[in-house]
């Protein structure tokens, strides 16, 4: 399996300045991330799913924590943010999926980690708010980089699942 990365200088600089960073067209991913992948996983692992959102279960967002160890793109993937950015290794950092069946939207937040989201299946707007608000869509191989304290909320725009890389270490 091999699995092509286009990360522009330009954007390498950006996250490095710890800004907001949409890549489009970041990964070609081949492999086929779906809702019956989903459920073949869960039905396989029984893992722990954490329900975000609180309300209708078809507009609610779910998320499957430390998925890394279960996918070899998902690792592949972090170990490639780790490399390039040269965060320091954290028994924290992680790999999760957040699903959801419907649009709806989320509440705003900010994390405590740097959080790198990437599309795997449908589409999502993530709105980040701060002196100015700006508007963020990914699908499918898309990357947006948001970094520890920024707010945001997202917004799916369809069914979705988003593949979420978190590092609780400093880049180096």
């Amino acid at each position: 399996m091999s699995i092509e990365i286009n990360l522009l200088p330009e954007y390498k600089k950006s996250i490095l300045e710890n800004k907001v960073t949409l890549v489009k067209n970041f990964s070609k991913i081949s492999t086929e991330y779906d809702f019956n992948s989903l459920v073949n996983f869960i039905e396989n692992y029984d893992p722990k799913i954490l329900q975000k959102t609180n309300g209708d279960v078809f507009q609610s967002c779910f998320s499957i924590p430390r998925l890394q160890g279960h996918f070899h793109d998902f690792s592949y993937f972090q170990n490639f943010l780790r490399e390039v950015f040269n965060y320091t290794k954290q028994d924290m950092d992680g790999c999760d999926i957040f699903f959801s069946l419907k649009s709806g939207a989320g509440e705003c937040h900010s994390d405590e980690e740097d959080v790198f989201l990437i599309g795997l299946n449908g589409t999502t707007n993530y709105k980040t708010i701060g002196k100015e608000i700006n508007n963020y869509q990914i699908s499918k191989g898309d990357l947006l980089f948001i970094p520890r304290g920024i707010l945001h909320k997202v917004i799916p725009l369809s069914s979705r699942i988003v593949l979420s890389i978190a590092f609780w270490g400093c880049k180096r």
